[in-house]
């Protein structure tokens, strides 16, 4: 138990041993839930590095177009700052590590600040990284069933 606790201290700081855990978030659109995204992000590394697989998995562009992590409902709490499509931006160098998160606690994410496309992004775990495995990653995915076409009936 007290492991436990010093373990949740030393995440909340941002300290060594939270930078090298792996954050395995759930990723899925606001409005479509159904489409959704298993990734994993070192804590070392950025939201700025979180923003672009978020970017290449959900198909959004690349090159164009603000977005914004935020610790609870998007535009209903102080973001953690504009990251634009080069991984620049007051909330790109933020590291994961030290966003005090735990499992359970979710971010919105906000691609396109005109369209105003919303994500949703639940900490599932934090675990121990893989050896030779590179971060980040997507390790899931799921997507609507395609929809049938209707065929005329002879």
């Amino acid at each position: 138990m007290l492991d436990r606790l010093l373990s949740i201290v030393k995440r909340s700081r941002g300290e060594p041993e939270a930078l090298g855990q792996v954050y395995r978030f759930r990723a899925q659109l606001k409005h479509r839930k159904s489409q959704s995204r298993v990734i994993e992000i070192k804590g070392e590394q950025t939201l700025g590095d979180l923003d672009t697989v978020l970017r290449r998995t959900f198909d959004h562009d690349l090159s164009d177009h603000l977005s914004q992590f935020f610790p609870g409902q998007a535009w209903q709490s102080r973001g953690y700052g504009a990251i634009d499509p080069f991984r620049a931006g007051p909330g790109a160098a933020r590291k994961i590590g030290a966003l005090r998160l735990h499992p359970g606690d979710t971010l919105d994410y906000v691609y396109d600040f005109g369209d105003d496309i919303q994500h949703v992004l639940t900490l599932e775990a934090i675990v121990d990284p893989e050896p030779n495995a590179r971060y980040p990653r997507v390790v899931g995915r799921s997507q609507p069933a395609p929809r049938k076409k209707k065929t005329a009936q002879r």
